[in-house]
């Protein structure tokens, strides 16, 4: 069972298209196939802007993770298999299977250990593939995945140039290498690794990690730091970059050759803008600071949509606008995986180009 995630970066990138797409090219090849979404999805018309907004059509067979209330608002007929008890506030997340094609309303779980536990299910019924829909501002999830694609477009940034620079800052985070050290329990605190054993600054679990944070880090580590040492740096969960500024500000001379350790991309992410942890990255690298991830993530694709929604004041409405084709996809062909439009291509080639068997 091979889980992909989908993770559109605003509204109108074309997430949705570009799952349907992966939807339609597996029904073609006749693989079994799940989906869920990490939160709410489904919606016939923005609710932003009131343009029509692609549902997913799910042939028969399919399996799907969703909220109960959401059931009676598919076009689908789906037989429950199972109630899940993950607890959303449109009922219980139900594991069912499309008895009758039809569009459906999918509102899955919010947090990775309610998707672990969903993929855990859904293991049960043998799906090949498992799609998880998501949105950039609520990915965290995404760390249950096998990859990712990110859907990202002129709804984004109406200015290619502009789109170009924060696409290459996030690629540049899921490329991170995984490092291949690693301490028994990773859950707690600050942790460095120097002469042989950790040492450990332990902070309530699940909290940001704060500017105050970073400096009684550089505070902790300064005995350690001489000439030619080495070391890693455990940061657990979601860090403020105004932390690690601090952090590098007092340590950053003293750390040549040493790694820091991230616990995933998509948590680095979810730290900041991504053009800023892009510019921190650069800077690691400038001090000869090693930046690590604990779980690797591969980014699969990037999927780029030329449409984006243009408020008339005059209507008092959104109109629906494109840029010309190929104009956001040139300034990306250098990243070192496929970027295509999804709508141009077609389904079959961007089978082709993420999921392949």
């Amino acid at each position: 069972m091979k889980v992909i995630g989908i993770a559109g970066t605003a509204k109108n990138t074309g997430k949705t298209t570009t799952t349907a797409a992966l939807l339609k090219e597996g029904y073609r090849r006749k693989r079994r196939m799940a989906i869920t979404s990490i939160g709410f999805d489904g919606e016939e018309l923005d609710n932003v802007t009131g343009l029509p907004k692609p549902r997913l059509w799910l042939e028969e067979g399919t399996v799907v993770a969703t909220a109960r209330k959401c059931l009676p608002l598919s076009s689908a007929d789906i037989r429950i298999l199972e109630d899940t008890s993950i607890a959303t506030a449109l009922g219980s997340i139900v594991i069912g299977q499309v008895e009758s094609a039809g569009r459906v309303v999918i509102a899955g779980p919010n947090k990775s250990h309610e998707l672990a536990k969903i993929k855990k299910s859904l293991q049960k019924y043998k799906p090949q593939l498992v799609f998880v829909d998501g949105a950039l501002n609520r990915m965290a999830p995404m760390v249950e995945t096998d990859g990712l694609i990110l859907a990202t477009g002129a709804a984004r940034h109406v200015e290619p140039a502009q789109l170009a620079t924060e696409t290459t800052a996030i690629s540049a985070i899921f490329r991170l290498t995984a490092t291949t050290f690693h301490r028994p329990n990773d859950q707690l605190g600050f942790a460095y690794w120097h002469d042989n054993q950790w040492h450990e600054k332990n902070i309530a679990q699940n909290v940001l990690i704060t500017a105050e944070d970073g400096q009684d880090l550089a505070e902790m580590l300064a005995p350690s730091l001489r000439e030619n040492s080495r070391g890693y740096v455990n940061l657990p969960g979601f860090v403020t970059l105004r932390a690690l500024e601090k952090f590098l500000e007092k340590a950053a001379t003293q750390m040549k050759g040493w790694s820091l350790l991230f616990r995933d991309p998509v948590s680095l992410l979810l730290s900041d803008d991504p053009k800023n942890v892009g510019a921190l990255l650069r800077m690691l690298g400038e001090r000869r600071l090693k930046a690590q991830v604990r779980k690797k993530i591969p980014l699969i694709a990037i999927t780029v949509n030329p449409f984006y929604p243009e408020y008339d004041r005059g209507a008092q409405l959104y109109r629906s606008r494109y840029l010309p084709t190929g104009v956001l996809e040139s300034p990306l062909y250098k990243l070192p995986l496929p970027v295509l439009d999804v709508k141009r291509k077609g389904p079959l080639y961007l089978w082709r180009k993420t999921i392949g068997f």
